[in-house]
């Protein structure tokens, strides 16, 4: 089986494997691709990620919110594969809209849809190219059970071809790690996070000597704050590699989150309880099918600071609690939420769909 992969971030095209660099985000010579290498040894993937066109790719990026340079380069040669999988909206509705225009629906072509295509809005306007692109897609993947709703109202002609899998991380690449733990909490992520919640609770909590660092941004500007808080410390984005070592040592996890009808901050999420940690997170449509709250993570209400600064203190408080649950989400992961299951899933609805 050939598979063109069709994904809405830049890839690495590398002769040799770092660790850091994440699997989804490098394509080794000679090594399947992310999630591939868990299936047939006779599939063949080849990965084409956005095309990078100075200024354009800014406007497809930021007004468009579609790649159209990405699907014209792989236009002419697309049928040389048995299926298409885009990763992404952004990557799949040009695509998409140009074959419904020509009137091809083969090879199948496949969507992994985290946000929605449009990020679940009932806008008219935003709809009509979405529902005149879908016309040529062959079936949906979704992360998160509430987008069911949104393909039952918006793209009901193919809801027979949905399937809800969940996101599953590499259960050995982010695992346990033998190193001591260092008087500080951790959140990450530099996009859909609610700092400002974090930071309003972080400033109740300011008669604590433990330290909070973000990693993922440049300045609380954003976060609309009149001032630094204290015991806080700001990173950028860091390699995979740094990251993991800043969860292992952390006391636990935050990871504050905005509320959309999609799927979003997952990864963080699941990479975090796979390494054994506590994880204090917001409950969303986008969590709330991964966790069992107390048990192997700890939720908190949307925008709700004195929730989030009661949690936080609960875990500060009572570190076998936070034990409890960081070993409760390593076996989580393992049991539900680990990369090969997923894989397996979408190659069995790749198949079903061929």
């Amino acid at each position: 089986m050939k598979i063109l992969m069709l994904v809405n971030w830049k890839v690495h095209y590398l002769n040799d494997d770092t660790d850091s660099i994440q699997a989804p985000d490098k394509l080794v010579d000679g090594k399947q691709y992310w999630f591939f290498r868990y299936l047939p040894n006779d599939i063949n993937v080849d990965v084409v990620d956005f095309t990078k066109i100075p200024v354009f790719h800014y406007i497809e990026k930021n007004v468009l919110k579609f790649y159209i340079a990405q699907a014209l380069r792989i236009l002419p040669y697309f049928q040389n594969y048995d299926v298409i999988i885009s990763h992404s909206a952004q990557s799949a509705v040009v695509f998409g809209f140009l074959r419904s225009l020509m009137g091809e629906k083969k090879p199948p072509h496949i969507v992994i849809d985290p946000a929605s295509f449009n990020g679940g809005r009932d806008n008219f306007l935003e709809l009509l190219p979405i529902k005149f692109s879908a016309r040529s897609i062959s079936g949906i993947i979704y992360h998160s059970k509430i987008q069911y709703k949104y393909y039952k109202k918006n793209l009901p002609f193919l809801l027979d071809r949905t399937q809800f899998i969940p996101f599953g991380v590499d259960v050995e690449f982010f695992k346990p790690m033998e190193l001591p733990e260092d008087p500080y909490i951790l959140s990450f992520g530099y996009i859909k996070r609610d700092y400002h919640t974090l930071l309003k609770a972080w400033e109740l909590l300011n008669e604590t000597s433990v330290e909070l660092r973000i990693v993922g941004i440049n300045n609380v500007g954003r976060c609309k704050l009149d001032s630094f808080p204290k015991n806080l410390k700001i990173f950028p984005k860091v390699p995979i590699s740094i990251l993991k070592e800043m969860i292992a040592k952390a006391l636990f996890v935050v990871i504050p989150l905005p509320y959309y009808e999609y799927s979003y901050g997952q990864m963080s999420l699941l990479q975090s309880m796979s390494m054994g940690k506590a994880v204090i997170v917001t409950k969303t449509p986008a969590t709330i099918d991964y966790i069992e709250d107390n048990f192997d993570a700890i939720g908190i209400i949307p925008y709700d600071v004195r929730d989030l600064a009661q949690k936080i203190r609960k875990c500060l408080d009572d570190k076998d609690f936070v034990y409890r649950i960081g070993k409760n989400a390593r076996s989580t992961v393992l049991e539900k939420y680990n990369e090969k299951l997923m894989a397996d899933r979408i190659y069995t609805f790749v198949k079903s769909i061929l």
